[in-house]
């Protein structure tokens, strides 16, 4: 996702854009994986509590 913003705006020259958008994909993979580990862990102790 990374790559293609930073294709894109090479091809726009437009590199504030594709700064904003570097760091909004990043805010949004942070949250998605950061979300995704806390439901893991969720189901991970609800194994283990029932077995």
């Amino acid at each position: 996702l990374f790559f293609f913003f930073f294709f894109y705006s090479k091809l726009n020259g437009n590199f504030i854009l594709s700064q904003t958008l570097a760091i909004f994909s990043y805010f949004i993979n942070f949250h998605f994986s950061f979300s995704f580990s806390k439901a893991f862990c969720k189901s991970q102790n609800t194994n283990l509590s029932n077995p």
